[in-house]
């Protein structure tokens, strides 16, 4: 433990930091026993976390989406802790890049968020101009381009232990 302005405090131990790879799973379902998985030429993740903050990054390349819904919304499965369950309705927003995609020609322009809920150890693709509404648009399976989509998420977000 260290002491500053004499406030012990233990997140700056050793104990409470870790790091991590992760294989994240983008699924068209948040059931991990319903729905498809989709192959990926390379899905990487990695984190850091330091007391119950996590800080994740992951990328998903070359995504073939052969054997999913389209009309399934999209699911990254694998983080590498659930979020915590505030009690409340409580999201965690990061950011993302994606290439290669369609989700701009459609009705819904973005811009596109990944989003936590409480208590999921997963998270999915939400439009941020709709997310004031009970059901914010969803990125969906046939927003990817077969074969050629690629994403990249950061994302911080407190987990449940």
């Amino acid at each position: 433990d260290t002491e500053f302005n004499n406030i012990e405090t233990a997140v700056n131990s050793k104990s409470d930091y870790t790091e991590g790879t992760f294989t994240p799973i983008l699924r068209d379902s948040a059931s991990t026993t319903a729905g498809n998985s989709a192959s990926t030429n390379s899905a990487i993740g990695r984190y850091v976390k330091i007391g119950r903050m996590v800080h994740a990054t992951l990328a998903l390349t070359q995504i073939d989406t052969t054997g999913l819904t389209g009309t399934n919304q999209v699911v990254i499965h694998g983080l590498p802790f659930p979020a915590h369950d505030s009690g409340t309705i409580m999201y965690w927003l990061g950011s993302m890049h994606m290439l290669r995609t369609t989700a701009f020609s459609g009705t819904t322009t973005g811009p596109w968020v990944p989003l936590i809920q409480d208590n999921q150890q997963y998270l999915t693709i939400k439009a941020n101009s709709t997310f004031t509404s009970p059901y914010p648009d969803q990125f969906v399976v046939s927003d990817l381009n077969d074969d050629s989509a690629n994403i990249y998420i950061t994302i911080t977000y407190e987990a449940a232990s």
